[in-house]
């Protein structure tokens, strides 16, 4: 059995119960070439003290997120961001903490300043007694 002028028209028009211009819409939302997702940036750097130590064990953190690292025992420092923008945070006790722009740097070098502030505020006070204490011995014949 042929369909007739009028199931003609309803196949062109029609498409599982979709009518042709929601196709089209729907057709116009896929992604294209353009709309790619940005690219992971790995940024590298060596944070050092004003005298130019190397300075272990400093906050890296990608602001704004969770993304976040601590230098090694020569200061460097290995981070991936989701893109070059961005600004890493640098904290470490005794210093002041230092924002730096990525500005789609692969490479950040740091120099923190020391907090001398901070550091003239650190009191350590110690109180206590200690007493030693023997038990009884008993001898047995």
């Amino acid at each position: 059995m042929q369909p007739g002028p009028l199931a003609s028209r309803m196949l062109s028009s029609e498409f599982w119960g979709k009518k042709a211009q929601d196709l089209a819409s729907v057709q116009s939302m896929q992604p294209t070439s353009q709309t790619a997702a940005p690219l992971a940036v790995t940024i590298t750097g060596t944070v050092k003290g004003e005298n130019n130590e190397s300075l272990p064990g400093v906050n890296v953190l990608l602001k704004g997120s969770t993304t976040g690292t601590a230098t090694n025992a020569e200061g460097r420092y290995s981070l991936t961001a989701p893109d070059g923008n961005g600004t890493l945070v640098f904290s470490f006790i005794g210093y002041l903490t230092q924002e730096v722009p990525i500005n789609n740097r692969s490479e950040i070098d740091v120099t923190l300043q020391t907090d001398t502030k901070a550091l003239s505020e650190v009191v350590v006070v110690g109180y206590g007694t200690q007493q030693k204490k023997t038990s009884p011995v008993l001898l047995l014949p």
